[in-house]
C-alpha cells in the first residue's frame, strides 16, 4: 500500500520577495544570503532551502542553523528568516593531567589554534587525536575529556582534561596456527616482541600492521606462497596496563622452484642470466630471490646500456607443489649519453667535476661508468650530497645524465690562543681550503707562536696539473718547540708529485713521490741522563728523503663509509746516496675495511705495520721510531700522546720524571669501531684500539698489545672542518683519557 503524499505547503510556490538574517554577530549578512543560494524574485522550495542549511553549515561558521517562514497571512511574496547560532571563538587550549607528553607534544596532534572557530566537530576531531598520540606512544588506556569554558567576550577556553594511565607493557607474542615454524622463529621476525629490561618498543596498531607484513614477507620468502595472517589482535589487560599480541597464521601448502625460463633476450645470453639470477630448482619458494633475479637481470642488462625500454617481467605458474617461472624480457634499444650536465654547483668551477666523469657524450650508458662517475664526484670532497637524475631526450633511447650536486664547506679558518702543558700559552692562526676559488686546489697556512712553540707551516698541491690527473704540491715549514727538558727545532721543506697508478688493476689507486730536506736540531738539554741525552744526539742531523707510496680508496663516501677500503702503502728512504746525515728506511701499511654488518649501521676495521730500519747497521733517529698513544699520529686512544714505548726504553730522568723515549722499531695497531649516524652531521662510535712497539722483529708479540676501549663523536663544523672527541679507557694502565681531535686524520 502506497501513503498518500504530504500536502505541498502553498507558501512554497510563492515567489521570495524577503530574506533577512538574524543572529550573526561577526558573519557578514551579504555572506550568509550569497551562501545559502536563495535569490528573490524565485520560489524557495524545500529542497532549495535543505540545500541552502547544508551550505551553511559548510562554512563552518555556525553551530545552529533554522530557516524561519515569516510570511504574512495573504501575502503575494514569501518572507524567509535565516536564523544562525555562530561557533565561538577559541581565546585559549588548556590541558591537565599531561606528564608524558610536553604541551608544545600535545598541541603539534591538534589541528586547531587560538583564535579559530571552534565547532563540536572540531572539538571531537581534537580529543580523539590526542587519545592517538597517546596511543601512538603506547598509552592504549590514555582518555581524554574535552570540554568547553565560556567567557565573558563571548569566545571559549577549549580545555582536554587527561588521564594517561599506564604505558602497555608487551606481556607474551603467541600465533596460532603455525606448524612450518615455532613460536620462538616467528617472534624473532617481529619487532614488537615481550617487553624486558633492554628491549620496551611502544605497542602500537601500525606497529602491528607492519609485522604483519614481516611475517607474511618470511612465509613468502621460505616457501609458503599462499601464507597470510587471517587475523591479528592486542588483548590489554583492565587496566590497559599489559597486553598480550596474538596472530592467527594460514599457512598454506609449501612449494618449491621448478623450472626457470628465459624469453626475448638477445643482448644477454641465458647462461649469463640463469648464472646472476639466485633460483634453483627444488629449493624453497622465495619472493626476496625472484625479485632479486629480476634486479640482477636488470643490472646486467643496465651495463650493456639497456634502460628506457627494457622490460623485465617474471611470470609464475603453479604446477602442483612446483613453482615454474617465466621471465619475458622486452630489450628495446640501448641508451646513448646525448648530454651530461651538471647543476648545484655555486662554488666549484664546472671544469673540476666533469674531469672526474668516465661518463663521455656518445658514449653507451654503462650502469658501472655511471656509478664510478657518481663516486669519482662524491670523492672531491666538495659536496654534501651527489645525485644523478636520467631525462630522455624524446628521441629514440638517447638519454641526457644530470648530475645534481649540494655544496658544502670547504675552508677552514681559525684564529686564537690557547694554553697546554704541552706548549703553554700561544696564539694562532690557521687558513685551510681544499678547494681553493673553486678550482680543487688546496692550500694550508698555520702560524702559531707561544712561550713554548713557534710554528710557521705552509702547502699547496695543485690536482691537475698539465691538463692530467697528476698533482704537484710543495710543503714548507719551520717548528720550534721547547719541550722542558731539551728545545727541538724542525725546518724544511718537501715536493709532492702523485698521479693514477699505470695499470688498470688494482683499480682506486695512486701513486704518490715525494723528496723532504729537513733540519733537526736539538738544544738546552735540561735535567736529562747520559743514555737519553745520547738519543736525542743521534737524532740530530739534516735528513734528505725520498718516499714513495701507493694509496687505494674504493669507500662509497669521503667523510662517513659504509662500504670499501682505504690502504696506504708506504716507504721512506733517508739518507745513502741522497746524502744527508741522517740513514734509514721506513716502511708502513694502513688498511682499513668498511662494511654494513646484518644489524647496522658501520664496522670499519682497521690494522696498521710499521718499521724503521737503517742501511749496514747505521744509527736510528729516536724521532722516526715508533711512539703510540692519543690520536695525534701513530694513535692509541686511552693513552697519552707517545705514551706507548717498549719497556726498556723507559727511564727515569735526573728530575724523577718518567721519560718515554725513543719508540720502538717495529709498530702494530688494530682498531674495531662501530660507526652509527646521530642526528645530521653528527656521527657517533663506539670503538677498540690495540697496539704496541717494540724494539725488534723477534720481540713482536700479538700477546703483548696495550689495549683500549671507548666512544666518541664525529661532526664537520663550518670554517673549523672535521672535528671529534673520543673518551677512552686504557685498559692496561687503568685510566680514562679524553682526546680532542681536529682534521682529517681521524
Amino acid at each position: 500500500m502506497q501513503l498518500p503524499a504530504e500536502p505541498a505547503d502553498p507558501r512554497s510556490a510563492l515567489p521570495l520577495g524577503a530574506l533577512r538574517v538574524e543572529g550573526n554577530v561577526r558573519a557578514e549578512s551579504l555572506l550568509v544570503v550569497r551562501s545559502s543560494g536563495l535569490e528573490l524574485g524565485f520560489p524557495a522550495s524545500p529542497q532549495a532551502i535543505r540545500s541552502a542549511v547544508k551550505s551553511l553549515y559548510g562554512l563552518g561558521l555556525f553551530a545552529r542553523i533554522e530557516v524561519i517562514d515569516a510570511t504574512p497571512p495573504g501575502a503575494t511574496e514569501r518572507t524567509l528568516v535565516i536564523r544562525v547560532e555562530e561557533n565561538p571563538r577559541i581565546a585559549e587550549i588548556a590541558d591537565s593531567g599531561s606528564d608524558k607528553l610536553s604541551d608544545e607534544d600535545l598541541r603539534s596532534h591538534l589541528d586547531i589554534r587560538a583564535g579559530d572557530l571552534l565547532s563540536e566537530r572540531k572539538l571531537f576531531d581534537a580529543q580523539r587525536a590526542l587519545e592517538t598520540a597517546y596511543l601512538e606512544e603506547g598509552y592504549a588506556g590514555a582518555r581524554v575529556e574535552a570540554r568547553v569554558e565560556p567567557r565573558a567576550d563571548g569566545e571559549v577556553r577549549a580545555i582536554f582534561e587527561i588521564e594517561e594511565g599506564s604505558k602497555v607493557k608487551i606481556e607474551n607474542v603467541s600465533f596460532e596456527g603455525n606448524t612450518a615454524f615455532s613460536d620462538d622463529e616467528l617472534r624473532g621476525k617481529v619487532s614488537l616482541k615481550p617487553n624486558s629490561l633492554f628491549r620496551r618498543k611502544r605497542c602500537t596498531a601500525a606497529r602491528m600492521r607492519e609485522d604483519v607484513a614481516k611475517i607474511e614477507d618470511f612465509y613468502h620468502n621460505h616457501g609458503y606462497k599462499d601464507a597470510r595472517v587471517v587475523d591479528y589482535e592486542a588483548v590489554f589487560s583492565q587496566d590497559y596496563s599489559k597486553t598480550d599480541l596474538k596472530y592467527t597464521v594460514e599457512e598454506g601448502p609449501f612449494y618449491s622452484f621448478g623450472e626457470v625460463t628465459w624469453s626475448g633476450n638477445q643482448a644477454v645470453s641465458t647462461e649469463a642470466l640463469n648464472q646472476a639470477a639466485s633460483i634453483r630448482a627444488g629449493t624453497a619458494f622465495s619472493e626476496e630471490k625472484l625479485n632479486q633475479a629480476t634486479s640482477e637481470a636488470y643490472n646486467l642488462y643496465t651495463e650493456k646500456g639497456y634502460l628506457l625500454e627494457l622490460q623485465i617481467i617474471p611470470e609464475t605458474q603453479v604446477v602442483s607443489d612446483t613453482v615454474n617461472v617465466a621471465f619475458r624480457i622486452h630489450e628495446g634499444n640501448p641508451s646513448t649519453v646525448n648530454e651530461v650536465r651538471i647543476v648545484g654547483n655555486t662554488r666549484t668551477r664546472e671544469r673540476v667535476i666533469r674531469r672526474e666523469l668516465t661518463l663521455i657524450p656518445g658514449n653507451v650508458l654503462r650502469r658501472s661508468v655511471l656509478l664510478r662517475s657518481h663516486r669519482d664526484v662524491f670523492a672531491l670532497g666538495y659536496f654534501e650530497d651527489v645525485g644523478v637524475d636520467y631525462s630522455p631526450t624524446g628521441k629514440g633511447s638517447d638519454i641526457d645524465v644530470v648530475f645534481r650536486v649540494k655544496e658544502k664547506s670547504s675552508g677552514t679558518a681559525t684564529a686564537g690562543a690557547g694554553f697546554s702543558s704541552e706548549t703553554g700559552l700561544t696564539g694562532f692562526l690557521e687558513f685551510g681550503h681544499n678547494n681553493l676559488f673553486g678550482t680543487g686546489k688546496a692550500v694550508n697556512l698555520h702560524l702559531e707562536r707561544g712561550s713554548a712553540r713557534e710554528t710557521y707551516d705552509i702547502s699547496f698541491t695543485e690536482p691537475w696539473a698539465f691538463n692530467s690527473p697528476t698533482s704537484l704540491g710543495f710543503h714548507v715549514y719551520n717548528t720550534v718547540r721547547d719541550l722542558d727538558i731539551y728545545e727541538e727545532r724542525q725546518r724544511g721543506f718537501s715536493l709532492n708529485v702523485g698521479r693514477p697508478w699505470f695499470f688498470s688493476k688494482p683499480d682506486y689507486t695512486r701513486i704518490f713521490m715525494s723528496y723532504e730536506l729537513e733540519e733537526i736540531r736539538f738544544r738546552d738539554f735540561r735535567s736529562l741522563d747520559e743514555a737519553s741525552e745520547a738519543v736525542l744526539r743521534a737524532s740530530d742531523g739534516t735528513a734528505s728523503r725520498y718516499t714513495v707510496s701507493l694509496s687505494r680508496n674504493s669507500t662509497d663516501n669521503p667523510f662517513y663509509p659504509t662500504a670499501g677500503s682505504r690502504t696506504i702503502l708506504r716507504n721512506e728512504f733517508s739518507g745513502g746516496v741522497l746524502g744527508g746525515e741522517l740513514d734509514y728506511y721506513k716502511p708502513t701499511l694502513d688498511h682499513r675495511n668498511y662494511f654494513v654488518p646484518f644489524w647496522k649501521p658501520t664496522i670499519m676495521l682497521r690494522h696498521r705495520v710499521g718499521y724503521v730500519g737503517t742501511y749496514g747497521g747505521g744509527r736510528i733517529p729516536g724521532g722516526e721510531t715508533f711512539r703510540l698513544g692519543g690520536t695525534r699520529t701513530d694513535y692509541l686512544r686511552g693513552y697519552d700522546d707517545w705514551y706507548v714505548v717498549p719497556e726498556e726504553n723507559v727511564r727515569i730522568g735526573s728530575r724523577g720524571t718518567e721519560i718515554r723515549f725513543p719508540g720502538g722499531r717495529v709498530m702494530y695497531t688494530f682498531t674495531a669501531e662501530y660507526q652509527f649516524p646521530i642526528v645530521n652531521p653528527v656521527h657517533g662510535l663506539f670503538f677498540f684500539d690495540a697496539g704496541n712497539t717494540w724494539n725488534s722483529t723477534r720481540d713482536f708479540s700479538l700477546n703483548d698489545l696495550k689495549k683500549g676501549v671507548g666512544a666518541g663523536v664525529r661532526l664537520e663544523i663550518p670554517l673549523l672542518g672535521n672535528v671529534g672527541f673520543d673518551y677512552a679507557y686504557g685498559i692496561d694502565r687503568g685510566k680514562w683519557e679524553p682526546h680532542l681531535i681536529i682534521g682529517p686524520a681521524f
